[in-house]
């Protein structure tokens, strides 16, 4: 399997690609990157060398010339449509980074266009494959309660307004709940503080809400209430579940089934938009 790396600006790019460098044995040495394209084309041979190519290819479509499956890895999700766009356009399985899209628009018209074209789309973020995670959701009943909290802004990496909105950390806690509760969604309600932003859902798995607050560094928790007692995780942030993803992603790209469920990742971008929306007027009013 040929893989193609669209876009260079986040650590992500070469956190994976360096994980199918490594981990060629347990893959399958069929498995490799054989191409990296970014926005910025001074970035995009930094990595592309980092990673043993020779060069950084030019275009999106160079990139995904002799690619089997893109990997849609730009930092902000204003750089994601369009790579995305054009791999599914050539029939391309395609996984796209949280966070997903800015707009649940934009996200369903990526749907739309994989279904179209009959091609594996999916995306979100690897926190979904967390030991927290995968825990909480092997133990949940319908009766249970789930709280995942997280930071509603990012404060330590810059000044990019992108970097304030809520999605950029709060995806990774959105898809943990959904990933926890699953996407069919029954009820929902978002509100925000001065210093916070709420979402509670209901789901035919259970119910739970994420809450996110602003000011601390990046940090993630799931509490898990069920009868037996209070289940307090701390989500470590150590990589692993990068590989748990890849492996995933990899996997769906063999049998053609998304390893995380279109209906999941649309519920995600729907539900931070709310927030971001809250959240922005309730700053805004004060």
């Amino acid at each position: 399997m040929r893989l193609a790396i669209l876009g260079t600006d986040s650590t992500h790019a070469r956190i994976f690609g360096e994980l199918i460098g490594s981990q060629r044995s347990v893959l399958g040495d069929d498995v490799r990157v054989v191409s990296v394209w970014g926005q910025l084309n001074a970035e995009a041979q930094r990595t592309a060398v980092a990673l043993g190519l020779a060069h950084a290819s030019a275009s999106i479509g160079d990139a995904l010339h002799a690619a089997d499956c893109a990997m849609v890895l730009g930092r902000f999700p204003e750089s994601h449509k369009e790579p995305a766009q054009e791999a599914l356009r050539r029939g391309i399985p395609t996984f796209v980074d949280k966070h997903f899209t800015s707009t649940t628009a934009d996200a369903e018209e990526l749907f739309a266009l994989a279904t179209s074209k009959g091609t594996m789309l999916c995306g979100g973020s690897a926190l979904r494959y967390s030991n927290a995670v995968v825990k909480i959701k092997s133990a949940l009943c319908p009766s249970d309660y789930v709280i995942v909290t997280g930071p509603a802004r990012c404060v330590d990496m810059g000044n990019d307004y992108r970097f304030r909105h809520v999605a950029f950390y709060g995806s990774h806690a959105v898809d943990m709940l959904l990933e926890i509760l699953g996407a069919d969604i029954r009820e929902e309600h978002v509100f925000a503080a001065q210093q916070s932003v709420s979402v509670l859902v209901r789901t035919g798995r259970g119910s739970g809400m994420v809450t996110l607050v602003d000011g601390p560094p990046e940090f993630y928790n799931v509490e898990h209430f069920s009868q037996v007692g209070v289940d307090i995780c701390r989500v470590e942030l150590d990589g692993s579940y990068n590989w748990k993803l890849l492996e995933a992603v990899i996997g769906g790209v063999q049998v053609g089934r998304s390893p995380i469920a279109p209906e999941s990742t649309m519920a995600a971008v729907s539900l931070l938009e709310k927030m971001e929306a809250a959240y922005t007027a309730r700053r805004q009013d004060s």
